[in-house]
């Protein structure tokens, strides 16, 4: 109850790839990493709904998340494969993807107030329903 939100980040390091980002929370919540990023000069390929991560548990209790990941190139192929090798790890690959969390990090811990509402939108409830019945 007194998690306001979570940062989960998931696949990094890639040298060659994008930032992606998907918030499995509110459209506030969106709308706030969407500008705090874009005003840092930091692109994210970003929506709200469900990441098929660490994030899960949380958010089946209502704890809403921002989860970035840095996805593409020819690593990203063997990821949870045993071709999953840390050579392909370089630390090209984190620095935008740590950026964006620190800034992210540092403006909701420093705020005054909530920059936004803690919570999950309904259309996200009902996609994390239909994965969670889908692995059951």
């Amino acid at each position: 109850d007194n998690l306001v939100c979570g940062i989960n980040l998931d696949v990094g390091g890639v040298p060659v790839g994008r930032l992606m980002g998907r918030i499995t929370g509110n459209e506030s919540i969106l709308k706030v990493v969407e500008g705090v990023l874009r005003e840092n000069g930091i692109y994210v390929d970003l929506k709200k709904g469900i990441y098929s991560s660490d994030s899960i548990p949380f958010a089946e209790q209502g704890v809403p998340f921002i989860n970035l990941a840095r996805v593409g190139g020819k690593a990203t192929l063997h990821i949870h494969t045993e071709n999953d090798k840390g050579y392909y790890v370089r630390q090209e690959g984190f620095r935008r993807y740590f950026e964006a969390a620190r800034i992210l990090i540092e403006r909701i811990s420093n705020a005054e107030l909530l920059p936004f509402t803690r919570g999950i939108d309904e259309d996200v409830k009902k996609e994390l329903n239909r994965y969670l019945k889908e692995r059951m």
